[in-house]
């Protein structure tokens, strides 16, 4: 098992919660009484592994972040067998821009590149699409050059300026938050190795179809956390879409789409475009890729289901604790329900050793969780929700068809303009 962190592409790492331990897989390794060996990973972040436009094209510094994942899947090909592993079962599991960074190693050269993986488990996979390269994308590698001092001096400029000068043109092209409306970090076309978004290859077939099984889980929540409270009006919200899309055109697709009359607030009608954008719609399209063998997955348990949550069950150990107000908890209780981790882990792992979430799961506590159906419906089905009291298998609202195909015409067109 590979595990690919999140963090938006410029923070996180594989020891980002070592005060607890959460990601040192102990209890992967405990569930699966030994038969899995567990991977983490780092990889450059923001403007060190994330650069897009022209001038960082002609450099050959684009999608490094990707490359650095990449690497360290060649390198369980090369050595996992000196502690036991078998490099022909090998599981991908990436949560949020690890998700999304998964996405593109499936769609590497238009699909024509191996991935290296048997099976991929994306959990919230998150992505803010850029397309423009000679644009906006270029665009923002020369403010971020300008900051760092490098303006109009090349790479060997940027190269040997200090990382503290560099992070000061990430803040200034990025912000110190995400917002749908900033130049984001993360995958980029490059004419390369990612061709087209990723949304695009999988749609039109341009993607690696080898893989065995996939696992792909979204939180019922997984805008909440990213929603910009300072929008407060409905003029705020389409100047919003403006300052990140740059078209009137698609503004005004996307203003009919999510007609201000349907939500209670500005702020409820931008996280339901965050929710579609950035996450939801990403779930339905891997789907839509591998309809005969994906098993898929709400998670409403934790605190709120939100966003990231999904994460203490994924990694599940009942000796990690956390203190809050000097008193320590399982890691477990103190987001979501002990019990339900546990049994949520069995899942994981099962699907990582045998393709199948049923094989090795712990049958006294779980369901049966059958593959997903209504891949070519607008609501797919069998889905497995897992909330704090137990499972159930649900028709999901979340990720339909009539909305994702909206957003995958809207990619078109905006590809259409960049002439990728």
């Amino acid at each position: 098992m590979v595990f690919v962190h999140g963090g938006g592409y410029t923070t996180g790492s594989k020891d980002m919660l070592d005060v607890v331990g959460l990601y040192d897989g102990t209890g992967l390794v405990k569930q699966s009484k030994g038969r899995v060996i567990v991977v983490t990973l780092n990889y450059r972040l923001g403007v060190f592994g994330w650069l897009g436009g022209t001038t960082a094209e002609l450099a050959g510094a684009t999608n490094l972040g990707l490359m650095d994942q990449r690497l360290a899947f060649e390198w369980v090909q090369k050595y996992i067998h000196l502690v036991g592993g078998d490099r022909h079962n090998v599981t991908a599991l990436g949560e949020s821009a690890g998700g999304g960074s998964l996405m593109h190693h499936l769609t590497l050269g238009g699909g024509t590149i191996s991935p290296l993986l048997n099976r991929v488990q994306i959990y919230s996979a998150g992505l803010a699409y850029s397309f423009d390269r000679k644009g906006k994308l270029e665009d923002a590698f020369q403010k971020f050059s300008a900051v760092a001092g490098c303006q109009g001096k090349g790479f060997s400029c940027l190269r040997a300026a200090s990382p503290q000068r560099l992070i000061l043109g990430q803040i200034a092209v990025a912000g110190l938050s995400f917002t749908i409306a900033k130049p984001q970090f993360g995958p980029v076309p490059d004419g390369n190795l990612v061709k087209n978004a990723a949304s695009l290859d999988l749609a039109a077939g341009r993607y690696w179809q080898q893989l065995d099984s996939v696992l792909v889980a979204h939180a019922i929540d997984d805008a909440g956390l990213f929603v910009d409270p300072t929008i407060k009006t409905d003029a705020a919200f389409l100047k919003l879409l403006l300052d990140a899309f740059g078209y009137v055109d698609i503004v005004a697709s996307l203003a009919a789409e999510y007609p201000a009359e349907d939500y209670s607030s500005p702020l409820a009608r931008q996280q339901d475009v965050l929710k579609d954008a950035v996450f939801a719609c990403n779930y339905r399209w891997v789907t839509n890729a591998f309809p005969r063998n994906s098993y898929n997955m709400q998670f409403s348990g934790g605190s709120s289901g939100s966003h990231g949550q999904v994460l203490p069950g994924v990694f599940y150990n009942p000796t990690l604790t956390v203190e809050a107000n000097g008193t320590n908890f399982p890691v477990a209780d103190y987001f979501g329900n002990q019990d339900i981790f546990n049994s949520l882990q069995s899942y994981i792992v099962s699907h990582a050793i045998s393709g199948s979430p049923n094989t090795y799961r712990n049958a006294s506590s779980t369901i049966s969780w059958p593959k997903v159906s209504g891949a070519t419906s607008e609501n797919l089905g069998n889905v497995l929700n897992v909330t704090n009291n137990g499972f159930q298998l649900i028709t999901d609202r979340q990720g339909t068809s009539s909305r994702c195909d909206f957003w995958l015409a809207i990619h078109s067109e905006l590809a259409n303009k960049a002439n990728l």
